[in-house]
């Protein structure tokens, strides 16, 4: 027997949703920055590119310190990659806030409201989804930080970008689709298609048979106005 899924947990999907369109933002930001400060070697989502952000890491970065590597390893694995589409949001907000190669993009007044959407995004993903009790929201916490998410993705791309009109979709569609009940919505389209079309075929026969039934009676007729001739 298929689950049936709760308002509360479509809502807590579709913010999940969300977030991955946030994380997108992310790694758009994190290049803007990365090649700005960089313009003699844009970052080109290879371990090229993982080397060089290391390189610029001080001994004293979490990276290093023996106190807290282990715990930060998978972080330091992700950036050495330097493949960016496989950064998950933890190794993003550390690129973000605490790389010693994005130092000096945080100074300013551009760099802060960064690092202000950054928090957002963050207190988001573990209040509501890494840290959750129940994987079920309510309407009012859904929509109160979908907006959240739209303002902070705001700050980190332009107001032109479709990731907006993605969150705008989120916050305001009405179904949950899925590919099965796609396929389940076009098999009934396609069968009231074929019941139209199989009615048209009905009428167009009834039509022919009238007028078989019409000619048979004039025959009929007329070889019986002959014979009262005779």
């Amino acid at each position: 027997m298929s689950t049936i899924y709760s308002d509360g947990e479509v809502r807590s999907f579709r913010l999940a949703k969300g977030l991955d369109h946030s994380t997108v933002a992310l790694r758009k930001v994190f290049l803007q920055e990365w090649n700005s400060l960089h313009p003699s070697t844009p970052w080109r989502n290879n371990s090229t590119s993982g080397s060089r952000l290391l390189a610029e890491e001080k001994a004293e970065s979490r990276l290093y310190d023996p106190a807290y590597r282990r715990d930060y390893q998978h972080i330091k694995d992700n950036l050495s990659c330097g493949n960016v589409e496989e950064w998950d949001v933890t190794t993003l907000v550390f690129a973000l806030k605490y790389s010693d190669a994005l130092t000096r993009s945080r100074s300013s007044r551009g760099g802060r409201r960064i690092l202000s959407a950054v928090h957002q995004l963050k207190e988001v993903r573990n209040s509501l989804i890494a840290h959750a009790s129940k994987s079920a929201i309510s309407q009012s916490k859904f929509k109160r930080n979908i907006d959240v998410l739209s303002q902070a993705v705001g700050v980190l791309v332009t107001n032109s970008d479709p990731l907006l009109e993605k969150l705008k979709t989120l916050k305001n569609e009405t179904e949950f689709l899925t590919g099965d009940i796609v396929k389940y919505k076009q098999w009934l389209n396609d069968d009231y298609k074929n019941l139209l079309l199989l009615g048209k075929d009905l009428e167009r026969f009834e039509e022919k048979n009238k007028d078989f039934r019409s000619q048979k009676w004039f025959k009929y007729a007329s070889s019986g106005s002959r014979s009262r001739k005779r």
